[in-house]
């Protein structure tokens, strides 16, 4: 009698779990497919970054913007790390900035680089249909060209 009450829970602990992953099943069936990454546009990033007395819209732009020029510093030196394995920290430096195609001083503050975004789609409106991310390159290169 033991064996067969054990048996009886073995099968109902069984069909319940069956009963979990069929809901589960259905539910990640019927769930949204993921959404791809999102592009901020450069009239978002000029709201924000425009916005008066708005702290938030302002620590959002700043963060856009350094985050944005810390990255591409970033994936720039990913890139020429393997190429460059023994380069000093001043040539692999020179390196990034030739492949940026822009020399933004090191000394440049965060609200600087801001106003440098800023003022660039302000001289170019009709480029703020475009990714910010791209806006931002531009404008360093127009702003920090680097020497020929």
């Amino acid at each position: 009698m033991a064996r067969q009450r054990g048996s009886m829970t073995c099968r109902k602990l069984r069909a319940i779990g069956n009963a979990i992953v069929a809901m589960t099943t259905c539910a990640l069936s019927l769930a949204p497919p993921p959404l791809p990454a999102q592009q901020i546009s450069g009239n978002e990033s000029y709201r924000t970054c425009t916005a008066q007395d708005d702290l938030v819209f302002a620590g959002f732009c700043v963060g856009y913007v350094v985050a944005q020029v810390e990255g591409q510093s970033w994936g720039a030196m990913l890139a020429l790390r393997g190429t460059m394995p023994d380069a000093s920290v001043s040539d692999l430096n020179s390196a990034i900035s030739s492949s940026l195609t822009h020399c933004t001083p090191s000394e440049a503050s965060n609200e600087q680089l801001v106003a440098v975004v800023v003022n660039y789609m302000d001289e170019f409106p009709e480029l703020r249909h475009e990714s910010a991310r791209l806006i931002v390159w531009r404008s360093l290169q127009n702003a920090f060209p680097c020497p020929e």
